[in-house]
Parts: C-alpha cells; structure tokens; sequence
C-alpha cells in the first residue's frame, strides 16, 4: 500500500532545509559568547594551530598556506617548539597547514585546512556584534603512527 506525502510537507520540507542551512547571516543556530563580541568588524584573527611535541619531535616544521596547499601560496613557514602555535592573519579566507614529523627514518606530513571568517550577531547580545568562527588546525599524530 502507498502512503501518500501530505502537499504541506512537501511545500515545507524544502523551505525548512532551506533556513537550517542557510548561509544567511541572521540566522544564528549557534551559542555566542557575547563576551567574546567584537563592536567593529575585525579584519584579521588567530589561525590556533595544535601539534605533537614529544622526545621524537622537539621541533616541527609546519608551513601555512592561503588558500589550498596545492596552490602553492605559502603565507608563513616555520619551526615551532610548542604544542599550540597562534598565527595573525587576515579572516574572511581559506588556510591550509602543514606540518612535518620524523617516526623513526620516516617523514611523516599532518595536513588540515579551514576557513576563518566573521559572523554579525544580531540576536543574542546587548548589541549588533561580531564574532570570529574557524581557524582551528588539529596537525596532532597519534602515538602508533606507524
């Protein structure tokens, strides 16, 4: 036997995918901290990069790119000796990260890729505000990398 879709929920169904991901901005389907608001839009933000430091790799390279890593525009290249590393960038654009560690004779690369952008809030603080979202790279390994 069919069971027969109600025209109401067809009409509906696609309106309400529509409104949950949508890329509007007043629509905010996420927790804000207002504390964390900023009054004026910024222009730039912190990419918060995580990585494995141990006995094996005391140091990482890792080299930060705007845009994909295989167009080739390396932002920033360095060796780091922290377990979290906190880059200033312009937001509003897609980074890549990479970062290079020694198992054994072995290189072994961490790769991830994110875009960090703004959000105005209008509905949950005091005032309009804006709010920084993405920017985080996880480039840890795990322990049994073989």
């Amino acid at each position: 036997m069919k069971k027969k879709i109600p025209l109401f929920f067809m009409v509906l169904l696609p309106i309400m995918v529509n409104l949950i991901f949508s890329c509007d901005e007043k629509f905010n389907f996420f927790e804000v901290n207002c504390s964390d608001c900023y009054r004026i839009k910024p222009d730039s933000g912190e990419l918060i990069i995580q990585l494995t430091i141990n006995d094996e790799n005391p140091e990482v390279p890792i080299a930060i790119y705007r845009d994909r890593i295989e167009a080739g525009r390396i932002r920033v290249r360095d060796t780091v000796s922290v377990k979290t590393v906190y880059i200033e960038v312009p937001l509003n654009h897609y980074y890549s990260v990479k970062a290079e560690y020694k198992v054994g004779n072995d290189s072994v690369f961490a790769v991830d890729g994110d875009r960090i952008k703004t959000h105005r809030v209008t509905d949950q603080c005091d005032t309009i505000c804006w709010i920084i979202k993405g920017g985080r790279y996880d480039l840890r390994i795990k322990d049994n990398v073989p």
